[in-house]
């Protein structure tokens, strides 16, 4: 674990360099993707079809529900504590994380009463027409008000520039834990219910959420008295940053939603078995943002633009290549490659989704890390409004479509979406910051650029 030193002036010392961040990052995404895999697998196996779909649509409620909960909180506990940090207070560090934290409990409890209280069986009833999912509230409720409260607690950590840490808790923990799980259930039952599968999510959600708390404790004395109070202020820096991040999962995530109201259970498994393939090719991408993010930042406050172009296209490069092959890959055999994950031949039927997605990922691939500049050098209004406008584009599509070409209208209305997001966030990068972040693999010549980034060191 990295540790702060300070010299005797009471600064901060030095970290480990990004090297090691970025090794726990990369290695924290395979781990994640290698977890979510046998995962997958292994519910193909144990859930019927109709089952399965009824997964898919309760986890992607999960995941943007508990987005919701988040209210922006985690985004600002990395910046506000590590300020805190920065200006050598150790007091004031557990002072903010406990302002905050008690905020993201208070915003994960209120909106997990909410669920309970009617919008999860109105959800349930009357959007998603699952009378399989009504008695299944209580659990969804611990999964998402655990997921809500982890992701905060999680990039505590960051803000700390603990990068183990953060990488650990950012989902590699909890994926362990249910695919660990969801193993000794095949080898020693063979079988289990939609709702024993529930059961081990929301636990390992709650172990992953008791554990990163433990850990947290020992670093900043998270619940030792004086106990600052959540300050509601914070509510005004966190909502911008909220409502991009809501955009962003709508966009990623609503396609299983619509299908859960207007598609069989069946079909949302064919088309959720395709979206989980796809979503680990974002993988790729997800590191390169995490490499990237705080350098971004940092060279553009530093106002060295030569730099960052060399670092926004050389990262993405080095990290999408081997994507692209896989994603070729997927066109041309995605239907053998369902069949074997999943254990069933039936599964083979999503191969035209699989390619629609293939394609628009692959898309969205090329135009690098252009969300994540505009992001990083204060262009948050254009991210909102860009990821609004394709989100809205993708459900207007998708509602006009849905009933005629069923699924494949949802697969390519979103994949339209996700590419149209990162193309025309690429534009604005060239038009308001005469930046580049197109996949351009002739950057690779400047691979010395990237050992510069990797072995740059950061304040504590």
């Amino acid at each position: 674990m990295s540790r702060v030193v300070r010299n005797p002036e009471g600064r901060p010392g030095r970290q480990r360099g990004m090297l090691g961040g970025g090794l726990w990052v990369l290695g924290s995404r395979l781990v994640v993707a290698l977890t979510q895999v046998v995962t997958l697998g292994l519910l193909a196996r144990l859930l019927a079809p109709d089952a399965m779909g009824v997964y898919f649509i309760i986890a992607n409620l999960v995941i943007i529900t508990s987005t919701v909960a988040q209210l922006g909180i985690p985004q600002l506990v990395v910046k506000r504590s590590a300020e805190a940090l920065e200006a050598g207070d150790r007091a004031l560090v557990r002072q903010v994380m406990q302002g905050c934290l008690w905020l993201a409990l208070a915003a994960a409890l209120t909106f997990g009463a909410i669920f309970m209280a009617g919008l999860g069986k109105w959800l349930a009833e009357h959007v998603f027409h699952s009378p399989e999912m009504l008695p299944l509230l209580w659990l969804t409720a611990i999964w998402l008000i655990a997921m809500a409260l982890q992701r905060s607690v999680g990039e505590a950590f960051r803000g700390l520039h603990d990068m183990r840490a953060a990488s650990v808790f950012a989902g590699a923990f909890s994926g362990i834990v249910i695919a660990a799980t969801l193993l000794f259930l095949v080898w020693f039952w063979g079988e289990c219910s939609l709702s024993m599968v529930l059961k081990v999510s929301a636990g390992a959600m709650v172990f992953s959420l008791v554990a990163s708390l433990a850990l947290l404790q020992r670093r900043v004395q998270l619940f030792r008295a004086p106990f600052a109070l959540p300050d509601l202020g914070l509510l005004r820096l966190a909502l911008p940053i909220f409502f991009a991040s809501l955009g962003n999962i709508v966009l990623t995530r609503a396609d299983i939603w619509l299908l859960g109201m207007f598609a069989s259970d069946s079909e949302v498994a064919l088309y959720g078995g395709a979206a989980r393939i796809i979503g680990l090719l974002g993988t790729a991408q997800l590191i390169a943002v995490a490499l990237t993010g705080p350098v971004i930042a940092q060279l553009n406050q530093r106002g060295d633009m030569r730099q960052l172009q060399k670092v926004i296209q050389l990262v993405p490069t080095v990290l999408a290549l081997p994507t692209l092959v896989v994603i070729a890959g997927l066109v041309l055999w995605g239907d053998y490659l369902m069949a074997v994950l999943y254990g069933d031949a039936f599964y083979a039927g999503g191969l035209r989704v699989l390619q629609i997605l293939a394609i628009g990922q692959g898309v969205a691939l090329l135009a690098g890390v252009s969300v994540q500049v505009l992001l990083m050098t204060n262009q948050q209004r254009n991210v909102m409004v860009i990821t609004l406008s394709c989100t809205l584009l993708a459900l207007v599509g998708t509602l006009f479509t849905v009933d005629a070409y069923g699924i494949t209208a949802v697969a390519f209305w979103f994949a339209i979406a996700v590419a149209m997001q990162a193309l025309l966030a690429l534009i604005v990068c060239r038009l308001r910051l005469k930046l580049d972040t197109w996949i351009w693999p002739p950057a690779l010549l400047h691979i010395g650029a990237l050992r510069q980034l990797l072995q740059r060191r950061r304040p504590a």
